[in-house]
């Protein structure tokens, strides 16, 4: 029965490793109707149309480009 309980425990743990985005490895989102850049899985880059996104992959290329940090998800 442990080992049981402790294969379903890892399997839970690697799901949530794999599918949780760090915002520190994730990439930078922008909108080209926009100024702003936000961490990808900030609400604000969540509603960026598909037609107007640019990422970045780095907060230096991001501010290289004149974008500024957005304040909700402070990247």
């Amino acid at each position: 029965m442990r080992k049981k309980a402790l294969a379903v425990l890892s399997v839970g743990l690697l799901l949530f490793t794999l599918f949780t985005p760090l915002p520190s490895l994730a990439a930078y989102y922008g909108s080209i109707r926009s100024d702003k850049y936000h961490y990808s899985t900030c609400r604000w880059a969540k509603k960026i149309k598909k037609k107007n996104l640019i990422v970045f992959k780095t907060k230096a290329q991001a501010r290289e480009n004149g974008y500024r940090p957005c304040k909700v998800c402070k990247p």
